[in-house]
């Protein structure tokens, strides 16, 4: 056989066994490809009542004060009434020794010009006193006031009359309730804020001014609304989503919210009652992946 013909008949033979091989790779059986899920919990949306809240600090004080001053010159001679003591309006609350020779041993009296408790003295026993020092304050504490003040952002939610609700450290397991009675007509220049006051009816007396006072003012109730753990929300730009499982499959839903209490969101639109929405594990979803809902 001659070489040209030895040389044709190797190229055959190599372009046999690679047809050869390409077929027998189009028969021969590929592996299954295995789809992964991904592990989430979670959650149903809950209808429930949401309040639109300003939490806020403020001290209690009488709802009417006063600081008492002397008519005389002299000494404190005496107090007839210590601090946290309760006084009578024209009750005798101190008294003066004059520094006038004639009138030496005629001590002058100071009475309280109202109904309340002593929350503070300004003097102690024997220091001097003129017309301008004032000597004791007193306070009404039937009824009493919280001042707060509010940020420049929120003067314009505050009304009159609007429900607030406070806690104090002495009891903390008790809640008070109270109005706003006066909003500021001023901006402190400094705290850029707003004074306004809370009017409380303090019967029992529970209440002490100069009590640290924890505050909620309740702008407005949203009653009956479909609300959702904070948790189960991302956001992007300007727009909230969720995920919600359908099957075993997520799929990425825009949503609209409002008000927030505590760790619970208002859901305006995007969601229904009977929505099963992802709570842990959507930072790991896209639209179409297979989920696994665990425990």
């Amino acid at each position: 056989m001659s070489k040209s013909k030895k040389l044709f008949l190797i190229i055959c033979l190599v372009l046999v066994a690679i047809i050869m091989v390409r077929v027998s790779r189009f028969f021969i059986k590929k592996p299954a490809k295995t789809e992964t899920s991904v592990p989430v919990k979670i959650t149903k949306p809950v209808i429930q009542n949401v309040e639109e809240i300003i939490n806020l600090t403020g001290d209690i004080k009488g709802l009417s004060e006063a600081k008492v001053y002397s008519k005389v010159h002299g000494k404190l001679n005496e107090k007839r009434k210590d601090i946290g003591d309760i006084v009578s309006k024209d009750e005798v609350v101190a008294l003066i020794d004059r520094d006038e020779p004639a009138l030496e041993f005629k001590l002058s009296e100071v009475n309280s010009p109202l109904d309340g408790v002593i929350t503070q003295y300004f003097l102690d026993i024997g220091e001097s006193i003129t017309p301008q020092t004032p000597i004791f304050e007193v306070a009404t504490i039937d009824k009493v006031k919280i001042v707060v003040n509010i940020t420049e952002k929120d003067i314009t939610k505050m009304k009159k009359e609007l429900s607030v609700r406070f806690i104090v450290d002495t009891y903390p397991d008790k809640i008070f309730k109270g109005k706003i009675l006066k909003i500021g007509q001023s901006i402190n220049l400094q705290t850029r804020t707003v004074p306004v006051e809370i009017a409380v009816s303090n019967e029992n007396r529970l209440l002490k001014p100069g009590m640290f006072a924890k505050v909620e003012i309740i702008l407005s109730i949203h009653e009956n609304v479909l609300t959702l753990p904070v948790d189960a929300i991302g956001q992007y730009d300007s727009q909230k989503y969720v995920y919600i499982i359908n099957g075993s499959v997520a799929s990425k839903k825009i949503i609209k919210t409002s008000i927030q209490q505590n760790n619970h969101l208002e859901i305006i639109s995007g969601l229904t009652f009977n929505d099963t929405v992802v709570l842990v594990g959507w930072q790991n979803l896209s639209d179409g992946i297979k989920v696994e809902v665990v425990e």
